[in-house]
């Protein structure tokens, strides 16, 4: 079960319940109503502990205090677009988000850290790889009718435009360079854009391991691999312990049947195969 979400009318306030939590005493009778829609969740970061809808509705963010990110979720398609990761980190075990009066910027709590961090989020995603190719919305105000979108000098190729919103082809680059949107009114910095270059894998350690999963570390190495966002053995997501720019380490996640599979390494540069994995059947007597 999930929940669904839907923004609060004007004057009222909105309530979200699991169907682990009952509702209130304080609620029930009051006209307020809670309802689940059955269908798959949806994989997020480690320990989610905090999400707060934008100020239009169409996009949920969720602090997850495990694995120091923030997650970005369409709410039409229910889907991850964007990771906050280590480009721009949140901060040390963000628990909860508040935006600001104009939605431009997300205030992101960090409990660990006792600090608060700023995450800009008028250019979603922001980060992709240097080939360029991903699906970029940017945003803002009066962007009706725009004639152009730049990532720094390379133009995007505009796919949809309303007032508040463009969505945009990411072209090739390279480096951290700013959005800028020109329209009748002229030219304004909408966001930052951060290329990443796309992983470099070589090789995975252990190759094999248990049907029932569990906590063996598993070890992928090679290069431009800090930004990974996922992994996946076969269908089955496994849990990041930690990544650095050199290896991924990872739990292997429980298998349905012994078998090879391949494992899959997301990050913002797009999905990279790092090999296979081999799951072996528990001995019989």
């Amino acid at each position: 079960m999930r929940d669904k979400i839907v923004p609060p009318a004007s004057g009222s306030v909105m309530f979200a319940f699991t169907p682990s939590i009952p509702v209130p005493a304080q609620a029930r009778g009051s006209g307020l109503r809670a309802e689940f829609v059955s269908g798959a969740v949806i994989p997020v970061g480690t320990l989610p502990q905090g999400i707060t809808l934008s100020p239009d509705g169409t996009r949920a963010y969720v602090a997850n205090r495990g694995s120091d990110t923030v997650s970005v979720l369409d709410t039409v398609t229910d889907t991850v677009t964007d990771t906050v990761t280590a480009t721009i980190p949140p901060g040390a075990g963000p628990t909860g988000l508040v935006f600001s009066s104009d939605g431009t910027h997300a205030y992101v709590g960090n409990a660990e850290a006792n600090t608060v961090g700023v995450l800009a989020t008028t250019v979603i995603p922001d980060q992709g790889s240097t080939a360029g190719g991903a699906t970029v919305t940017v945003t803002g105000h009066h962007l009706a009718n725009a004639t152009a979108v730049r990532f720094g000098a390379a133009q995007a190729a505009i796919t949809a435009n309303t007032d508040t919103s463009l969505t945009v082809a990411e072209p090739a680059g390279s480096g951290v360079v700013p959005v800028t949107v020109t329209t009748a009114g002229g030219t304004g910095i909408l966001g930052t854009f951060y290329y990443q270059p796309f992983p470099a894998l070589t090789g995975i350690s252990p190759i094999s391991g248990p049907v029932a999963g569990g906590d063996q570390e598993i070890v992928i190495t090679g290069r431009n691999l800090a930004g990974a966002i996922d992994v996946y053995f076969g269908t089955s997501r496994a849990v990041i312990q930690r990544a650095s720019d050199t290896t991924v380490t990872a739990t292997s996640p429980p298998s349905g049947a012994a078998g090879t599979v391949d494992v899959v390494v997301t990050g913002p540069a797009g999905d990279m195969p790092t090999g296979s994995f081999t799951y072996v059947a528990d001995p019989e007597i």
